[in-house]
């Protein structure tokens, strides 16, 4: 069984110093997504092997961070976790959860806890982990591999605008992996 691990780098010293098991409840799976809030404190977001989405947060800068939350979707989970820094710089969380859905859930300001999920609609079954960027004017963009073997974008107008509709960006059937 894996564990989450967490050190610090200090600023003279150029090698991590004090290795520090996370205490994470479950055995994770796949890779954790890191997200600085707007106050300098860092989130952490760690699949489990039984389909769970948890989080951890700093208290302050710097510090260790604290006890696990259940996200919900209780083993719907099939994706590791993707993070958007919105343009005030809250945190949008992005998953792929069964049976191949695309699921968001955000802060309403930053700093603040996440609210529920929201289903984006995805025209057909995701595989693979979304990936997400923030556009030049504060949106954010996601890009999604399908099961079919497609890529398919969906996009925010600006900051706080609601997703549109997706976008097959015509690579059908010669997308064999998430993009990165």
């Amino acid at each position: 069984s894996g564990r989450l691990m967490t050190t610090a780098y200090p600023i003279s010293v150029l090698t991590p110093v004090d290795w520090q098991d996370m205490n994470f409840p479950a055995t994770p799976a796949g890779t954790p997504a890191v997200g600085l809030n707007a106050n300098g404190t860092m989130s952490i977001f760690a699949r489990t092997t039984d389909g769970r989405l948890l989080t951890s947060w700093q208290p302050t800068p710097a510090k260790g961070f604290g006890g696990w939350l259940d996200l919900g979707l209780d083993g719907q989970i099939v994706s590791d976790p993707a993070i958007g820094i919105k343009s005030d710089g809250s945190m949008e969380l992005f998953v792929v959860a069964l049976p191949g859905r695309v699921l968001t859930s955000w802060q309403a300001a930053p700093n603040a806890s996440f609210g529920g999920w929201l289903d984006l609609g995805l025209p057909a079954q995701a595989a693979g982990t979304p990936t997400v960027v923030t556009q030049p004017n504060g949106g954010l963009q996601l890009f999604i591999h399908t099961a079919d073997n497609r890529l398919l974008t969906t996009w925010q107008g600006g900051p706080g605008i609601p997703f549109g509709g997706w976008l097959d960006l015509g690579l059908d059937g010669e997308v064999a992996a998430p993009p990165s």
